[in-house]
């Protein structure tokens, strides 16, 4: 660790960017929706162009790090996600504004992969590997947290579907969760509203947000060009030492450690000390069992994707009438308690076995849902609930994959099936939430 501390140092930084993008969504949603005079049902494919491309961005990311080094790649990917950042204030319609979130969603997925398969080069067969994946997902987690502060000051804090005459299908239901005219049971809330479309456009300052988010990824750019000098160097240096010494086979021989990166992929799921113990499984059991794991990770990682990116919306407009601040501050707490849970869950995991892991999960989650529902007009009630969701949500995927180990050997092409249920998940169920 403390021989490559600047490639983790650097890797760590672009997942925290990562995390940044993931959430700032959610927040800026209803002032993304009045820049581009779209309703927000109508910003529902928002999320779903973000999510497909980032599973496209990671799948691409897969091939790019196989064939070419993955520095560059994270170069390219990280500018990418600066300039897409900078542009998405300025774009006036949605489908421009889909464009650059699936622009940018491709970028994002191939600083997942090649972020996480260097560090797998590295620490390969070293006890710092399980430290360095812990503080990569953790930087993820803080990034997240982060990004509904960095924009909080800047949200106009109003739906424009007022001024867009939106008629809902399920009229009831949305009269029963908006607050009654002129009333703002919170107290929380007392922003001079826009009186009109071109008014909110106006008032609306969610660019800047997006340009101090964008301005994040320069130092992070010049750390992986610095990174790029530091190893061509050294590289060059080491090169010399070899040959002179007559080792020049030793290092044909040693790439081909770096030839299957989907092996170590799947390594890096398979629990400690189980390297070389084989599951005997019939081929029907390992087909329900991966369908059930995917199915289980469809649903809460899709749950945990529309919980994130529309906690705000509803925050903000059903009867709970949080502000901006408060409504982000709710956002950030969701992801806080996220990357929280997912720190704690380390050592409990150590002493409970999956399947109890997984049932307190399930029943943390359920018992945050009812609190929230139980009592819709109380804004502590929100944030408890909303808290305690995403700390038992936060290890259901690593509890679903280590209870599939379980019962069959977790090869490549099962963890690829799981991966894509996820992905799929996170794009489907917050694209239904939004249409509701």
């Amino acid at each position: 660790l403390k021989d490559n501390w600047q490639s983790t140092f650097t890797y760590c930084s672009v997942f925290l960017s990562f995390g940044t993008c993931v959430a700032f969504l959610g927040p800026t949603l209803l002032d993304l929706g009045c820049l581009t005079r779209s309703s927000l049902g109508d910003m529902t494919w928002a999320f779903f162009a973000q999510s497909l491309s980032l599973l496209v961005g990671s799948t691409f990311g897969g091939l790019l790090v196989e064939r070419f080094s993955g520095n560059p790649t994270l170069l390219v990917a990280v500018v990418t996600v600066g300039v897409t950042l900078s542009v998405i204030p300025l774009c006036r319609t949605l489908w421009i504004l889909t464009m650059v979130l699936a622009i940018m969603g491709v970028a994002m997925g191939c600083i997942d992969t090649v972020a996480n398969v260097q560090l797998i080069r590295i620490y390969s067969h070293d006890v710092s590997e399980d430290l360095t994946e812990k503080a990569l997902h953790f930087c993820y987690g803080l990034g997240a947290f982060i990004s509904p502060m960095v924009a909080e000051p800047f949200i106009l804090d109003q739906d424009c579907d007022t001024f867009l005459n939106v008629t809902y299908s399920n009229d009831s239901f949305i009269r029963d969760l908006m607050p009654s005219e002129g009333v703002d049971p919170t107290g929380m809330n007392n922003v001079t509203k826009a009186e009109s479309l071109d008014e909110a456009i106006h008032k609306t300052e969610v660019r800047y947000a997006f340009w101090i988010m964008a301005s994040l990824n320069i130092p992070i750019a010049f750390a992986i060009m610095l990174l790029l000098i530091h190893q061509r160097n050294d590289g060059k240096h080491r090169g010399k030492l070899l040959l002179r010494e007559g080792v020049k086979e030793d290092i044909m021989k040693s790439k081909r450690g770096y030839e299957d990166i989907g092996e170590c992929m799947t390594y890096l799921y398979l629990p400690v000390g189980d390297e070389k113990k084989e599951i005997p499984a019939s081929k029907l059991r390992t087909v329900v069992v991966t369908m059930l794991t995917a199915t289980l990770l469809f649903l809460f990682d899709g749950i945990q994707a529309a919980f994130a990116g529309w906690i705000y919306a509803y925050a903000v407009i059903s009867k709970v009438d949080l502000g901006s601040r408060y409504a982000a501050y709710l956002t950030g707490a969701f992801w806080g308690s996220l990357a929280l849970g997912r720190l704690v869950s380390i050592p409990i995991a150590t002493k409970l076995q999956p399947p109890v892991m997984l049932m307190c999960n399930l029943v943390g989650c359920l018992a945050a849902i009812l609190v929230i529902q139980g009592m819709p007009h109380s804004p502590m009630a929100l944030y408890a609930g909303a808290m305690t969701f995403g700390f038992f949500l936060s290890s259901i995927y690593p509890s679903s994959i280590a209870m599939a180990e379980r019962n069959v050997r977790v090869t490549g092409g099962i963890t690829s099936a799981l991966v894509i249920g996820a992905a799929t998940g996170e794009m489907v169920l917050p694209v239904l939430v939004g249409r509701v």
